[in-house]
């Protein structure tokens, strides 16, 4: 599996016409704050924008936000930006020209396509619909430092940096 350096977020409330910006830098970023301010919520869109199903995204300040994210990705000495508006994902080079567009997580024209062979992750899982193979993309964080679930329930350690 490749290291992937996450280097920024933008993350925009279409409903509140607000918007969030983080640039991270290289090495340990400790994001500190009160109950309930956004710490987890930001934690968690890092990984939604890459195609995790995230519960309990949006914290009681961006409940109604309907929003889009975008994350700036290092990996493999390239940089990509990573664009997430509901189920449709599209990828960008360093230029900021579109690589392609995805619709949904996994399937052909999932997301998991790009993050899996960018990351050299390439599981198959069973489906329940039609017991074929599919390979998996559709993940849960149920603690953003600690770990990561199937959707079919099965729990795997997350490491705090990938």
């Amino acid at each position: 599996m490749e290291n992937l350096v996450f280097k920024n977020i933008w993350i925009l409330s279409k409903t509140e016409k607000a918007a969030i910006t983080l640039e991270l830098k290289p090495g340990v970023n400790l994001l500190t704050g009160d109950n309930d301010v956004g710490k987890s919520t930001l934690i968690k869109s890092l990984y939604h924008c890459l195609g995790a199903d995230t519960p309990k995204l949006n914290n009681t300040v961006w409940k109604t936000a309907n929003p889009v994210y975008c994350v700036k990705i290092g990996i493999k000495g390239l940089d990509y930006y990573v664009l997430r508006d509901e189920k449709y994902f599209g990828v960008f080079d360093a230029q900021k020209k579109l690589l392609r567009r995805y619709s949904g997580i996994s399937g052909e024209s999932g997301i998991a396509n790009f993050t899996n062979d960018l990351l050299g992750f390439d599981i198959e899982l069973e489906r329940h619909a039609n017991s074929q193979l599919g390979r998996a993309g559709q993940l849960t964080i149920s603690s953003p430092s600690t770990w990561i679930k199937t959707k079919d329930g099965r729990r795997a350690g997350l490491p705090s940096t990938l």
